[in-house]
């Protein structure tokens, strides 16, 4: 049994099929992600917490917790808690600012480093698996709509 297509009321089919590919689309990262915490022996917040200091840490002075709560959509004290976890685990570096001590920068510890490299294979494969489907150019155009449509989602709606 197959499943069945959305009616077509208002024109909206076509944004709901994409709500639904894309939650799809987030329940398998979701499992593939849960597979390389366990093996770092971390959550699967925990390791997207780790991501996003490796892929968003360009100068290597690392992130404060705001950007990285900012990032993962989260609340910043979620990740103030799991940071100091990942800390006593030798994941990340905690640094409080010099200039204001409540800033604290994250940072990931050579541990980390190595142990992504470790997981480096498997991204990269997954990676190689959905760029097939996705070109660069759209992958971008893509990126840009549904960060413009995240901004826009964080505003209240207006009630009818």
């Amino acid at each position: 049994m197959g499943i069945r297509k959305l009616p077509a009321e208002n024109g909206l089919r076509s944004h709901e099929q994409l709500f639904w590919s894309i939650r799809g689309i987030h329940t398998l990262l979701d499992a593939i992600h849960g597979t390389w915490a366990d093996r770092l022996g971390v959550t699967t917040p925990q390791l997207l917490m780790v991501f996003a200091l490796r892929d968003f840490d360009d100068q290597g002075a690392g992130l404060r917790v705001k950007e990285v709560a900012t990032l993962l959509s989260v609340d910043a004290t979620f990740v103030t808690t799991q940071s100091k976890l990942l800390e006593a685990n030798g994941f990340i570096n905690r640094n409080a600012s010099s200039e204001d001590g409540r800033v604290v920068r994250l940072s990931l510890t050579d541990k980390a480093l190595k142990q992504l490299a470790d997981l480096s294979t498997r991204q990269k494969k997954s990676t190689i698996i959905s760029s097939r489907n996705l070109p660069i150019r759209v992958c971008k155009r893509l990126s840009r709509r549904c960060s413009r449509s995240k901004t826009r989602w964080k505003k209240p709606a207006p009630l009818p």
